[in-house]
């Protein structure tokens, strides 16, 4: 039934790299109206890729991306982006309610679905984009910030329960995303959300309304599904549009473009429905494939065949590996196993690559107030716990309880005190609808929490640096803090020393290292890396991923990967930075008249190799203007520049 356009994406590497800082305001244009939903989701490496997804009209089939670099403000060197789209995705949407009534106000616009992904992108840079309609108009202009910065903050925030009905609920978002902006310490790479983002997901206007706004067109955002997402706006089964088939995250996974790297499964929960259908001959189809009822009643359903591509996923921010759970499709024990056997084999792809994994669901595994394990059927810890203490995951990020609350270290089910090991569970506060409970300081496995009864709003800052995960809980409530925004705790979530990262480095080696980089000087050989390492096994390739031989001199950009003995997979893949001062072409330490003359030549074109060292102007590349520069510098006069 799924109809899919296929193009071909364009491909660029846009080499300044710029800070991950806010834009100026644009000026005003006349925006496209046929294109919507607009989100930038993350990509499987958030250092090189990002994933744009929007809705246009039906009839707007020639749509596509334009990007660039944010300096460049007025799109002058912005790259085409093509992609594909889903013209039977509007299906999920047609015919449900639009409002909480039970009024005959219903979705009918027909939609075509656009995803393209961003490959070959500079880390730790900030990007723009339009996207548009094919006749001419385009979007506003949204923007992303790839990762590679050693210092950056995320926003997390859950459960704001977004409802066009009560405008309430995106004001607080506004209010609690302003505020934790400013308690962030670094700039933020990118909001991550933990589920019920809207009401009831089967609404299309109340995904539209979160793609409005400022927070999600200035910043990528990653989110999972909560029960709210996969609500249907009724929820009975009195009139022909509804079975329990709409229940699904099909409609998340229709308003987001996350990576399509999830796994699929024969559904227990959809082979239960179908069976008490009388439906089970039609298990074997697919779960994302709407079907029509065979007794004639326009009733529609689907098999039991689930890809979660998209609802379930993992990326990578700078070594943090995120891998996000769809709790709808952990319903029964055999559902569950499948979903810890991919995120199993998940870890075991990326080893090497990550300082830290974070697991995350809707569902949380710890109740607040009481403080003890919760009881929520095959998505609870019993099931949990065993992938979180195989796998040495470091903290598992849930919502749906509207209480924040964050345990210790947890290893076995039980609290643990080894630092190089054990998981941390941290919940979330809600953006609304504030839980009926208190619920203050240690209980049972929580360290600490906070709920005051039907007040306590909130949000979490994860500060990352050398020292850890530095988590603030940001809350609001009227009675203790005036309705302002306070910091009402903080805790650091260590970075362990994973065996397969424990990178070893010589005394005397001719670098530095660290799990990303490789610092060297000038004139670094490959030999000069093998023989720096007390690892067995060195490898060092070229841009193009081709081996490169021992006496090759490292220029920057090439990757190094270390393995140690005993290990799979590698220990690290870093890449080489060169130390070097601007304008010294020769590499002598000394910026005189010796570099002036070799980017001379080499502006010349004489034969002389290029000195990509000589750029003291930054404008990337060595020509006459830089050496009029060191010229002037080496006479001993001010130079602006």
């Amino acid at each position: 039934m799924k109809a899919t356009k296929r193009i071909l994406s364009a491909l660029l590497v846009l080499v300044i790299c710029i800070g991950c800082v806010p834009l100026a305001a644009a000026a005003e244009d006349t925006y496209s109206s046929a294109v919507y939903m607009i989100f930038t989701n993350p990509g499987e490496d958030c250092n090189s890729q990002m994933r744009i997804g929007w809705h246009s009209d039906y009839e707007n089939a020639g749509c596509y991306v334009m990007y660039t670099t944010a300096d460049d403000e007025n799109f002058a060197n912005a790259v085409r982006a093509d992609g594909e789209y889903d013209d039977q995705a509007y299906m999920w949407f047609y015919n449900r309610l639009t409002t909480n009534t039970l009024s005959d106000s219903r979705f009918t616009t027909k939609f075509l679905d656009w995803s393209v992904e961003l490959d070959n992108l500079t880390p730790n840079t900030a990007y723009i984009y339009r996207v548009y309609d094919g006749e001419g108009l385009y979007s506003e202009t949204h923007k992303f910030c790839t990762s590679g910065a050693d210092e950056y903050s995320i926003i997390w925030m859950s459960d704001a329960h977004v409802n066009t009905q009560y405008v309430g609920r995106l004001n607080d978002w506004r209010k609690t995303f302003a505020a934790a902006e400013k308690v962030a310490k670094y700039p933020i790479g990118f909001q991550f959300y933990t589920g019920d983002t809207v009401t009831s997901g089967d609404r299309y206007a109340d995904w539209l309304s979160v793609a409005n706004e400022s927070f999600s067109k200035n910043y990528m955002i990653a989110d999972l599904v909560g029960n709210h997402d996969v609500y249907d706006g009724i929820m009975d089964d009195d009139t022909p549009y509804y079975t329990d088939f709409w229940k699904s995250g099909e409609y998340f996974g229709i308003a987001f473009n996350n990576p399509k790297n999830g796994y699929t499964f024969n559904s227990q929960r959809i082979g239960g429905y179908l069976n008490t259908a009388g439906l089970s001959e039609y298990a074997d189809k697919p779960a994302d494939e709407l079907l029509e009822m065979p007794d004639g009643s326009g009733k529609l359903f689907t098999g039991a065949v689930d890809n979660t591509d998209g609802r379930c996923y993992w990326f990578n921010y700078n070594g943090i590996l995120f891998i996000i759970f769809e709790y709808y499709s952990m319903m029964f024990a055999g559902d569950t196993q499948a979903a810890l056997d991919w995120a199993g084999q998940v870890i075991e792809q990326n080893e090497g690559k990550y300082d830290y994994i974070i697991c995350a669901n809707h569902v949380n595994l710890v109740n607040g107030g009481s403080g003890d394990f919760r009881d929520y059927g095959a998505t609870d810890y019993e099931f949990f716990g065993k992938l979180f203490d195989e796998y040495n995951v470091d903290a598992f990020f849930g919502g749906d309880n509207h209480v924040y609350l964050r345990t210790a270290s947890i290893f076995g089910g039980a609290v643990n005190t080894d630092p190089e090991k054990g998981t941390y569970i941290v919940q979330a506060p809600c953006i609304s609808r504030a839980q009926a409970f208190d619920a203050k300081g240690p209980a049972g496995f929580a360290v600490n929490q906070y709920s005051l009864k039907n007040q306590t709003v909130g949000g979490i800052i994860i500060d990352v640096d050398e020292f850890g995960l530095n988590i603030s809980c940001l809350v609001k409530e009227a009675e203790m803090f005036s309705s302002k925004y306070e910091v009402y705790d903080t805790f650091t979530i260590p970075r362990k020393t994973r065996e397969s990262n424990r990178l070893e480095v010589k005394e005397g080696a001719k670098f530095t290292a660290n799990s990303r980089y490789v610092n060297v000087e000038a004139g670094t050989t490959v030999q000069d890396i093998i023989d720096g390492f007390a690892n067995p096994t060195v490898e060092v390739v070229d841009a193009k991923g081709a081996a490169m031989k021992p006496t090759d001199v490292l220029t920057g950009g090439e990757k190094v990967t270390v393995r140690n003995e005993g290990f799979t997979y590698p220990a690290g893949e870093m890449t080489v930075k060169i130390a070097f001062t601007p304008g010294d072409a020769n590499n002598d330490g000394a910026v005189d008249n010796l570099d002036a003359v070799l980017i001379l030549k080499a502006d010349a074109d004489t034969g002389n190799a290029e000195v990509p060292h000589g750029d003291i102007n930054g404008d990337g590349k060595a020509d006459n203007l830089d050496a009029t520069i060191i010229l002037q510098l080496d006479a001993g006069l001010e130079v602006d520049y």
